[in-house]
């Protein structure tokens, strides 16, 4: 029942925790309290009623989630603390997995071209307090090179969160396909994603390095340093897709059933 959903919900939203671990405290709760629920049902018969009681026996959310909280290793509540800032990044109501994805690649965006610019800022004000040396990097370099990182970072983020969009959405098709030849192309498709992702990631990585070695004037890229660096950017490619797309299909359907629901309806606890 969506009450009882929306009682386990409270529990554990404000809990600071892995997404794995806070989905395993919403089975398990939800699980206790539908037990409940049955038992008040067959004793009552009624289902307002049977609900009030079996949420009024399941005891008081606040103290739920301190006692849940508690349970949580110190090191992650503190990877996975909420700053002030995250109801802005949650996902809303209505808002489908892609533009959800591609607005939280705009906050990245926001957040890596900020970083740029203090980076730029520095790059101005330092050159200019000291002597020009041959092996200084000048303000015009320093500017354009953060600029063509800049433009690499944004065009990376963008393109690996709808490559990973597309593999969350394919793995969704694999899951409602009806036939074999149904699912062989959804799995052609996700491997498609995962040779792009790795096309992605290993063109940025040179770009990286292109891009330091052309405004530096001190080479501090080798040659087989390069090769080595865009191997291992091609190699990890296929499963950061992957693993982006598999948690992006986790978060979508964690959504439709705990984190869209409103907390404020069926409140009778």
């Amino acid at each position: 029942m969506k009450a009882l959903r929306i009682q386990v919900e409270r529990v554990v939203r404000p809990i600071c925790a892995s997404n794995p671990r806070k989905d395993q405290m919403r089975e398990e709760l939800l699980a206790h309290l539908t037990r409940l629920f049955e038992e008040e049902l067959a004793r009552t018969g009624d289902i307002e009623s049977a609900t009030a009681e079996a949420i009024r026996r399941f005891g008081d959310a606040r103290a739920l989630s301190r006692e849940l909280q508690e349970a949580v290793p110190w090191l992650e509540r503190l990877a996975f603390f909420k700053f002030p800032v995250y109801g802005p990044l949650r996902r809303r109501r209505g808002e489908s997995p892609l533009r959800f994805s591609l607005r939280m690649n705009c906050w990245g965006v926001a957040a890596g071209l900020a970083c740029y610019s203090l980076a730029g800022l520095v790059a101005v004000t330092i050159p200019g307090r000291r002597p020009h040396r041959a092996d200084q990097v000048t303000r015009g370099q320093a500017l354009v090179c953060l600029a063509c990182v800049a433009g690499i970072a944004c065009a990376t983020l963008f393109g690996w969160g709808l490559l990973s969009e597309g593999v969350r959405h394919e793995l969704e098709c694999r899951a409602a396909a009806t036939t074999v030849l149904d699912r062989r192309k959804a799995i052609w498709r996700i491997v498609g994603y995962a040779v792009a992702g790795s096309a992605l990631l290993g063109s940025a990585a040179a770009g990286f390095m292109l891009m330091v070695d052309a405004f530096l004037p001190v080479s501090i890229i080798t040659r087989s340093g390069f090769w080595w660096v865009t191997v291992g950017a091609v190699a990890l490619g296929p499963p950061s897709v992957l693993l982006h797309g598999r948690d992006q299909r986790a978060a979508a359907r964690r959504f439709e059933n705990w984190e869209s629901l409103d907390l404020d309806e069926h409140r009778v606890a």
